[in-house]
């Protein structure tokens, strides 16, 4: 039996990617989001999921997507990594898919510098890139972010 790592598959522009499935807590309505003074550039700001905070980050920066408001539309992924609660703004949520491992092009090994992806992997709907949760935001932005939170209080 070959191994293989469950994703969920969404949509940036005509960019398809796919988080892992174990951070991912739920998917939500994109609501408004409160800017957050002080936090790192990958940082929209934060929301409120029922008392609890969650840092927005734009992958759209990260990936050098072109920048655009949130829409009606958009939803937002919700992931629970040990250190913080991310939601991240899509186009798009396609569903769950299973890829082998075997099919996996670690990130590192498609371009330099690319460590902050998981990997890439060809599937019958074209290109799907793993983003890597756990890279979102570096040691200092993490810093960064935990002084501006601290700064703001609690409550976005």
């Amino acid at each position: 039996m070959t191994a293989t790592l469950s994703l969920l598959l969404f949509k940036l522009d005509l960019l398809r990617l796919g988080v892992p499935l174990a951070v991912v807590e739920r998917v939500e309505h994109a609501c408004e989001v409160t800017p957050l003074p002080g936090a790192p550039a990958a940082v929209l700001g934060v929301v409120n999921l029922q008392g609890r905070v969650a840092t927005v980050i734009d992958l759209r920066r990260r990936l050098g997507l072109p920048p655009r408001p949130l829409r009606p539309a958009d939803a937002f992924v919700i992931l629970q990594l040990p250190q913080h609660t991310f939601a991240i703004p899509v186009d798009d949520v396609e569903g769950v898919a299973e890829v082998p491992y075997e099919n996996l092009v670690p990130g590192e090994t498609l371009v330099d510098g690319l460590a902050t992806v998981q990997g890439l992997v060809k599937t019958s709907e074209g290109l799907l890139l793993i983003d890597d949760p756990q890279q979102f935001l570096d040691i200092d932005d993490m810093r960064a972010l935990a002084d501006a939170l601290d700064a703001r209080g609690a409550e976005p």
